[in-house]
């Protein structure tokens, strides 16, 4: 179980900017990042082919990667082998900037659950197909961005008020001297 606190990432691109490219519009219909390990390599190979606009990019940090992201109408998430543990990591990247993310289910369905809660959509057969499913149904992608939103509104009414009071703790520890 990993918190979902412990993996957000703050965008390092400007709130500005990322408004205006949420506005714009996409310029790719899905996209991956990550390593293009055996498994994800057949996947990727399907979407791309296809005849939606996919990148799948294993070379991509920071504000490049906020950029494409947002420039996105979703991300993909498939792990490198069977059984995996969710990409928390990546996931909440995502949704911090209000994008819909569809995943496999991982060997955690109790973190899965959470979230499914948060906005991801799991699919339930062959990821491939179930991301051109949902690229074919525009009230089902909006509505899917529209959850994504949920991820932001837990962490700013749960997540973050905790975090300050953890913070005001460990500043109110004066650490003694004498163990150093």
């Amino acid at each position: 179980y990993v918190p979902l606190w412990l993996t957000d990432v703050e965008p390092e691109i400007d709130p500005d900017e990322i408004q205006a490219l949420r506005n714009a519009p996409s310029k790719l219909d899905a996209l991956f990042f990550g390593a293009m390990c055996p498994s994800r390599i057949p996947l990727c190979k399907k979407l791309v082919a296809s005849n939606k606009r996919v990148e799948c990019a294993g070379d991509l940090f920071g504000s490049d990667l906020e950029r494409k992201i947002l420039s996105s109408k979703l991300v993909f998430v498939e792990h490198c082998y069977a059984g995996g543990v969710l990409t928390v990591h990546r996931i909440n990247h995502v949704l911090s900037l209000g994008v819909p993310v569809i995943a496999t289910w991982s060997a955690d369905r109790e973190l899965d659950a959470v979230y499914e809660k948060m906005g991801v959509i799991f699919a339930k057969n062959n990821l491939a197909d179930e991301v051109l499913d949902l690229l074919e149904k525009p009230l089902a992608l909006e509505m899917a961005r529209k959850s994504a939103a949920k991820y932001n509104v837990f962490k700013l009414t749960t997540v973050e008020p905790v975090c300050d009071l953890l913070k005001q703790m460990c500043d109110d520890v004066k650490p003694s001297s004498k163990y150093y």
